[in-house]
């Protein structure tokens, strides 16, 4: 049985041999030597506990709890008003290593302890999530 070690895919790229296809933020398995070499390339980043959004570190570890994992998502992908279309929960579960339940969960506690604002989304009634206002 071959070894395999994984890492973070940092830009989009398609392996030749397989025809897979890795995004950025994504999860890449493959044989140590064959990961080494992406690294060198500046495809591929080792896994070291660290989650990453779009390609980019969130600043949040695996270790850290569900809520503290979404919020450093947000933080990396929402804004202080609901400039965008409905919030991915799906995306933010995916890169934070969390089941769908978990995200809601989280998005809840965070609702709850005011780090977070929703609206309801005119088209499609889903909710858009954004940054509360700083509080002092």
């Amino acid at each position: 049985m071959e070894s395999s070690a994984s890492g973070i895919a940092l830009r989009p790229f398609r392996v030749k041999s397989t025809g897979q296809r890795f995004q950025p933020g994504e999860k890449v398995e493959a044989p140590p030597e064959k990961l080494l070499a992406w690294v060198a390339k500046g495809l591929v980043m080792i896994e070291t506990g660290q989650l990453f959004s779009n390609g980019k570190p969130t600043g949040a570890l695996l270790d850290d709890p569900s809520h503290i994992r979404l919020f450093a998502w947000c933080l990396s992908n929402l804004h202080f008003s609901p400039v965008s279309g409905a919030t991915d929960v799906s995306k933010a579960a995916a890169e934070c290593r969390l089941t769908i339940q978990e995200a809601r969960e989280a998005f809840g506690k965070l609702l709850q302890e005011g780090d977070l604002r929703v609206e309801r989304a005119r088209r499609g009634g889903k909710d858009v999530f954004y940054l509360a206002p700083i509080r002092w």
